[in-house]
């Protein structure tokens, strides 16, 4: 695997080279080579002029930001819900033990919560 990518990179950068020697327009539609799509999209920006290009790359920047900020935002959210759902099985567990429930019953109880939720997660 590793040699087909450290082939497909050579070919790649010599792809590249060429096109920038040559000043071919596109590459080939019948290329089927993974990633050519992407390299082509890459390319048709780098013909962009050079003011419009690195409004296009600050766009890209921007987006690439939005994204990491939202998945940051995500995760963050994932952590304070699974907070709150701790904190409210300990409210719970108090209730119940000031209600007299057997501390083997809420032991069970907990176990139950607990099988439930990690196979909820691999679902």
């Amino acid at each position: 695997m590793a040699k087909k990518l450290i082939w497909f990179n050579w070919a790649m950068k010599k792809m590249l080279c060429h096109k920038a020697n040559f000043d071919i327009d596109e590459i080939k539609p019948n290329f089927s080579a993974k990633g050519l799509k992407e390299a082509n999209e890459k390319l048709d920006a780098m013909k962009l002029p050079e003011k419009v290009r690195k409004t296009y790359d600050a766009y890209l920047r921007h987006m690439m930001s939005i994204a990491s900020r939202n998945h940051n935002i995500e995760i963050d959210a994932k952590e304070i819900i699974k907070k709150a759902k701790e904190e409210q099985m300990i409210e719970i567990i108090i209730e119940m033990h000031k209600e007299g429930v057997p501390n083997n019953s809420i032991a069970k109880y907990y176990c139950a919560y607990r099988l439930t939720k990690r196979h909820g997660a691999q679902a």
